[in-house]
């Protein structure tokens, strides 16, 4: 379970600016 933990937070890392990029590119739609 602590690996998939730090996988996911690792992933979260990677992902928080991609996910504000779409909110971004969604916000200029």
């Amino acid at each position: 379970g602590q690996e998939l933990s730090n996988t996911d937070y690792q992933l979260g890392h990677k992902w928080l600016p991609m996910e504000q990029a779409i909110r971004e590119l969604g916000d200029y739609r």
